[in-house]
């Protein structure tokens, strides 16, 4: 069915005035669901349509799906369906003046329609089926709205985007003078990078629904106002852009208040990782797909878990039911990954998928009132975990893990189990210092990419003014220095500068991402293996980094002065400038820097505060920040402490082992 070429049309807008009852026809069959039929009309007819019974496994007629938002649900329209009046939303009422023929009848499924809203069963029972109904539609049309912001322009660009980029995407290695603004007209096109920008923002990219919709459907095309763009076309095309390092051209003149470039494409690779996982006809593990969609949003808190159940190999037992409340469902879902994984028989293996669950509890903004322990996927999570490792059975890109290779619990196995308060959680470790000073939470940088080398040159352009803009992380790195510098002598004789700077980026080698090209040749890929460095290469790193960053933003304020000065450092230290920055950015932005009782320093969770107590669980790969209530602690979040990383606190016999309450 053809719904993608139709001429808009439709009549002057009317809001709903107070209205009687729409009376839904009971769906009988347990595989029965409903499709609109909207009726053909002139430009200014009324809305009409009709409701019509199908059934999943025989006699299905052919349709296509809708996927978009809702919009806001105080905005309604009046629209006649089944000879009755029936309210939708206004930004659905735009949708279907623009799909509707003018001498044809066309079938859809649309859920605000085909799904008796106010019958918390029937609701249950269509979420089940959310799967086969978007399999099976001819196409998935993904509406995100009418024409705004510049989004004419926006698909313009993306096509002259598309044109420049294939030749360049052909060629395994690529010149960075191809990507200079002051080379190509095409990367120098400052509002149609805006546009594109906004258009990407629109909500229907954070929707939840949208993983299984488009993971499901053979098909799905975008459309907003008149303009469109196959889902795989415009794929190609962001994933393009993100591989040559291009992507955060888009959002250069972002506000501090919006999503960063870096969440925005997380939240695209996701959708097509998920996907592409269904489509060889494979099923992705309930905590994996919770992981992935950590940044899609609900109207309902409900539909975090719902959204998922289609797509996923293990949904434990959890079936779609709206009458039960949200802390409920999230406590059970939590205790069955928890208990759920190799529970009788405990590994080093099932202690890393435990803690990977723990850490996802982490929260400063927890608003469902459930235990600590119990993760609350309705709030995104900003950075990576350190305790969460690849499930074998579904590998990701690696943009929601932090693999460095900890085992703070050294050879320990994990000792987990129920207490009579189903609230409660135990968990065996050892509790060994205490929170002393801490700074400011480390900003989350806008994309942050000191992209630096292919600039040697008398001036930066306007990308990297952007760049040096949000440099506000250069406050949280004086405040961790004052810190770092009254630790007077490190415990087990560590140099406490090496310690501090080894803190800074978790231990890890200092690299440069793939996309970087650097101006000498010298390969990258080396850079990102291997999870430790000598204290040489490390204080060399560090050394660059520290210089440069005095140049760029001293004393923790933007350089006024000509840029010329920076140009001529640039050569000696950029490399270790920017390996050290992009490493120190994915291991410290939204934690805090710390320092113990104890003499240690560290990073750790938003929500810690001076006082909480550090601990190593059996089985854990790294430590983790408690805070005691009585008898019983509350979960703050997981932490990296310099020289507490392989297994030093289980070793020392003096600290005992404990039974750790959870609430």
């Amino acid at each position: 069915m053809k719904l993608l070429s139709l001429p808009f049309s439709g009549p002057s807008l009317r809001l709903a005035p107070p209205k009687s009852k729409f009376i839904y026809q009971p769906i009988r069959n347990p595989r029965g669901i409903r499709l609109v039929k909207i009726l053909p009309g002139t430009r200014r007819a009324k809305v009409k349509c009709e409701l019509e019974h199908a059934f999943l496994d025989h006699d299905l007629p052919e349709y296509d799906a809708l996927s978009y938002c809702w919009g806001d649900a105080s905005q309604k329209v009046l629209v006649t369906c089944n000879e009755q009046s029936l309210e939708i939303t206004k930004d659905l009422f735009t949708a279907i003046l623009r799909f509707r023929h003018k001498d044809k009848t066309i079938r859809v499924w649309i859920d605000q329609l085909c799904i008796d809203q106010e019958n918390i069963e029937e609701r249950g029972n269509q979420v089940q089926l959310m799967r086969d109904i978007y399999s099976r539609a001819l196409t998935t049309i993904v509406w995100l709205g009418g024409e705004a912001d510049q989004s004419a322009l926006a698909f313009k660009h993306m096509e002259r985007l598309k044109k420049r980029l294939q030749p360049m995407l052909s060629n395994e290695v690529f010149d960075d003078a191809e990507l200079s603004s002051e080379n190509d007209a095409k990367f120098r096109d400052v509002a149609g990078w805006s546009a594109l920008g906004a258009l990407l923002r629109r909500p229907w990219f954070g929707r939840m629904w949208i993983l299984q919709e488009l993971a499901v459907s053979s098909s799905p095309i975008i459309i907003c106002g008149q303009q469109q763009i196959l889902w795989e076309d415009f794929w190609d095309l962001i994933n393009g852009l993100k591989a040559i390092g291009t992507w955060s051209k888009v959002f250069a003149t972002s506000r501090s208040d919006e999503l960063s470039a870096s969440v925005l494409f997380d939240r695209l690779s996701s959708i097509t990782k998920i996907k592409e996982t269904v489509a060889k006809k494979q099923f992705i593990p309930l905590a994996e797909a919770l992981k992935q969609s950590k940044w899609s949003l609900a109207t309902d808190s409900r539909d975090k878990i719902y959204a998922l159940l289609g797509i996923c190999c293990e949904t434990h037992g959890i079936i779609p039911d709206y009458a039960r409340d949200a802390p409920e469902l999230y406590c059970e879902v939590a205790k069955n990954l928890l208990f759920g994984h190799n529970s009788l028989c405990p590994s080093k293996k099932s202690g890393h998928h435990i803690m990977g669950i723990l850490s996802e509890a982490e929260s400063s903004d927890r608003k469902l009132l459930s235990p600590s322990w119990v993760p609350e996927w309705t709030a995104p999570s900003y950075h990576r975990f350190w305790s969460y490792t690849l499930d074998e059975a579904y590998k990701t890109s690696g943009a929601y893990a932090f693999d460095a290779g900890y085992k703070a619990a050294g050879e320990s196995i994990i000792k987990l189990s129920l207490c009579d308060d189903p609230n409660l959680i135990c968990l065996s470790g050892k509790v060994f210092d205490t929170i002393d000073l801490m700074t400011s939470v480390a900003p989350y940088i806008q994309d942050v990419n000191p992209n630096l080398v292919k600039h040697a040159r008398s001036k930066l352009n306007m990308t990297e003014r952007a760049v040096f803009s949000k440099l506000p992380l250069c406050n949280w790195i004086n405040e961790s220095s004052l810190i770092a510098a009254r630790c007077q002598r490190y415990p087990e004789g560590y140099p406490r500068e090496n310690s501090y700077s080894r803190t800074l980026v978790g231990n890890t080698r200092p690299f440069v991402p793939h996309h970087e090209r650097l101006a000498n040749g010298q390969s990258v890929t080396s850079l990102v293996n291997g999870r430790h460095v000598s204290e040489e290469e490390m204080m060399s790193h560090y050394s660059h980094f520290r210089q440069f960053l005095n140049i760029i933003c001293p004393s923790g304020v933007i350089n006024t002065a000509p840029i010329s000065r920076l140009s001529l450092m640039l050569n000696p230290l950029a490399y270790g400038f920017i390996a050290f920055w992009e490493t120190m950015v994915n291991v410290a932005e939204g934690r805090r820097f710390f320092a113990t009782l104890g003499g240690y320093m560290g990073l750790g969770p938003p929500g810690m505060r001076p006082g909480d107590v550090i601990c190593v669980f059996l089985g854990g790969p790294v430590p983790w920040v408690i805070r005691q209530e009585g008898n019983e602690y509350v979960l703050i979040g997981e932490c990296y402490i310099h020289g507490c990383m392989n297994g030093e606190v289980i070793t020392t016999e003096h600290l005992p082992v404990q039974d750790i309450v959870l609430k």
